[in-house]
């Protein structure tokens, strides 16, 4: 993308998501480790809740790129290069972590298991292809702005306020309401909502959030709402957790309502904020570089969280948690960004593995 038509508040987000997705990993990382009553828990839990976000913004940022109408993509284009390149790097970086637990014992079928699996974190990239492969299709409904907005309210309803109160009401055991509740759900699933619901609608959502003007009173009404979400995910979880006397991760879902009352408000404080940010050319080119480093740091971090247990017997339990936590994800991101930055100057690799 040429400097003059980049849409600057987008590669800022993508920065601080993916810091957000290292910092996640990171302080999830020993959270099993720990009773759910402990102070470690507590804390993990408050970091972990406050960056639950960052897979839905990241899905909202690619929907901003690809669904751009004055962007011409065509299905060739598509395939041959953006699909192309997931499938590459995730083979890729999928055979460095398979190879990586044979050395440390995995059996034969293990290994490839891993392999066509991938490591925990390469889910998104089967994700994330699925919804490339759709967007054709997306890019007919967001050419209309009701359509768009018709397919927003579908999978609000069907995809986060529906399953979130069945969820809540589940959750207080009401007498009399359990079965009604279950039943509820069920009915739901059988409507066999698809297209509208989950990562699509994180992809429409993200276009629409940067087409269009939102009102400044439904702007402020979005800001609201993020601690909102972050105080029902930490409270949620806690509880969750406490009653199951282990960790509960049902409210950290990316459809959990809760992360939605997060997402859209920080992706319209990026929109609205920080895009007001004026910078000179050499900080411009930073902001580039690293925004072209962010998918090949998203891929190497997790492989240099466990090395960092491995080779340093550094984990987030070391020391204090409010200190280790910080340490680790500076020091796993400013490596995971030389090593983007290396292998991007590959000629070979740039386009095919970060």
């Amino acid at each position: 993308m040429k400097t003059s038509d980049r849409v600057w508040y987008l590669d800022y987000l993508r920065i601080i998501a993916t810091i957000a997705v290292v910092l996640l990993h990171v302080a999830a990382s020993q959270m099993r480790e720990v009773a759910v009553s402990s102070y470690a828990f507590m804390v993990y839990n408050a970091v972990d809740s406050a960056v639950r976000w960052a897979v839905p913004v990241f899905v909202m940022i690619s929907g901003a790129l690809f669904l751009q109408p004055a962007r011409p993509l065509s299905v060739k284009t598509l395939y041959t290069r953006t699909i192309l390149r997931m499938v590459t790097a995730f083979a890729a970086w999928s055979a460095v972590y398979a190879l990586d637990g044979w050395m440390q014992g995995d059996s034969l079928t293990e290994t490839l298991s891993a392999f066509i699996e991938g490591y925990h974190h390469m889910w998104y990239l089967y994700m994330i292809v699925g919804l490339y492969a759709v967007v054709p299709l997306l890019r007919l409904i967001t050419a209309h702005r009701r359509a768009t907005e018709y397919f927003l309210l579908l999978g609000f309803l069907f995809a986060f306020l529906l399953p979130g109160g069945l969820q809540f009401l589940e959750a207080l055991d009401l007498p009399y309401v359990g079965d009604a509740v279950h039943s509820v759900g069920l009915a739901i699933e059988d409507m066999d909502f698809h297209l509208p619901l989950g990562y699509p609608f994180y992809f429409v959502l993200g276009y629409y959030l940067s087409a269009y003007d939102i009102p400044c009173r439904w702007r402020r009404v979005a800001y609201g709402l993020i601690p909102v979400g972050y105080l029902m995910t930490v409270v949620m979880t806690a509880w969750f957790s406490h009653r199951a006397g282990t960790v509960d991760q049902t409210f950290y879902s990316n459809f959990s309502f809760n992360i939605l009352l997060m997402s859209p408000g920080l992706f319209l404080l990026a929109k609205h904020g920080l895009s007001r940010i004026t910078l000179g050319d050499t900080a411009r080119r930073w902001v580039i570089g690293l925004s072209a480093c962010t998918f090949g740091v998203y891929l190497v971090h997790p492989l240099l969280i466990t090395l960092c247990e491995r080779w340093l017997g550094l984990t987030t339990q070391s020391f204090e948690p409010l200190l280790s936590i910080p340490v680790i994800t500076v020091l796993v991101t400013v490596v995971a960004v030389g090593i983007a930055w290396l292998l991007g100057r590959i000629p070979g690799l740039r386009k095919y593995v970060v």
